[in-house]
């Protein structure tokens, strides 16, 4: 049977996790959330079936051995010092060429304002160009930090293995000649983030009601929308979408802080149905709201099964 070593984090708290996202992405656009690494090594022949993350990404660094990858509907073969990534909703399995094989796996979200769908790259890139060469050893030497963090568990070693994963991603969007619109304050004044200011503690204070854009711009005292392209410009997202933002941080608190169900969760923030509350957390958080309360912060056994290999 293959050797499979899983680290995660020990304390992972989704509840405080979401909220801290919700505070920092006010001034960066994106933070990778870490969610695993692990390692396989075996020496027989081995495979995994096809399958796909929702929302994570997914990065793989072959030590020893040959395995051949299918990636949607494109195929190559990786080796010894060969890494590629797989993006959330790309399709792909993996089959060892011959016996014997090593490799490091990690996963990964990757947080925007509206929530865990951000991406490393974009989909419409063959997905031959997700593999590359680690000619100089830095990712190899990224995930030997990231493990060595992750299971030592020491003081910061989340906010390390966070901002290794971030350098990592630049590295990769370097290696692929990748440009990507980064969030810039250029032209935007004081006065005009002050409004915007302004109209998120509106949000916040009224995070149980629907949004109506006229009442906030009434509020703000300008145009609904004037107000609603300069939200967009200054936060990166509309009104709408960070009210929703706003609302899911706040029942994170709620389902973290209290005993209050699902149900009464969404009932105190405005939502009518639970159902449509549960799915909208969901695709927020990236947990269903029974999930997060549980948390994920048992670093998970070493085992000899190949179930929980990636």
């Amino acid at each position: 049977m293959p050797q499979i070593k899983i680290w995660s984090p020990h304390e992972t708290d989704p509840a405080a996790i979401t909220l801290a996202f919700n505070q920092v992405l006010e001034c960066y656009p994106e933070l990778p959330y870490f969610i695993r690494v692990g390692r396989v090594n075996t020496r027989k022949v081995w495979s995994y079936p096809e399958h796909l993350h929702e929302n994570d990404h997914e990065v793989i660094l072959i030590h020893s051995g040959r395995v051949r990858v299918w990636i949607d509907d494109h195929d190559f073969i990786a080796g010894p010092g060969d890494s590629y990534f797989v993006l959330p909703g790309q399709r792909h399995r993996e089959e060892s060429v011959g016996s014997g094989l090593r490799f490091t796996f990690m996963n990964f979200t990757l947080w925007t304002a509206t929530g865990p769908n951000g991406k490393l790259a974009e989909r419409d890139q063959t997905p031959r160009r997700q593999r590359f060469r680690d000619r100089e050893g830095s990712l190899a030497a990224t995930l030997a930090r990231i493990t060595r963090e992750v299971k030592l568990a020491r003081s910061g070693a989340y906010e390390i293995v966070n901002g290794a994963i971030l350098q990592l991603i630049w590295q990769i969007r370097r290696r692929l000649g990748i440009v990507r619109a980064v969030h810039s304050s250029l032209g935007i004044t004081s006065h005009q983030r002050r409004i915007v200011h302004q109209a998120r503690l509106y949000l916040q204070s009224h995070a149980a009601e629907p949004v109506r854009l006229a009442a906030l711009s009434c509020h703000c005292g300008l145009s609904p929308d004037y107000l609603w392209h300069l939200f967009k410009k200054v936060e990166g997202a509309t009104p709408l979408q960070y009210a929703l933002k706003s609302r899911m941080a706040e029942a994170a608190r709620l389902l973290r802080e209290t005993e209050l169900t699902s149900k009464q969760v969404a009932e105190r923030l405005g939502f009518r149905d639970a159902g449509y509350f549960s799915r909208a957390f969901t695709r927020h958080t990236g947990f269903t709201p029974t999930r997060f309360r549980r948390g994920r912060g048992a670093a998970l056994p070493e085992t000899d099964t190949p179930v929980s290999a990636h």
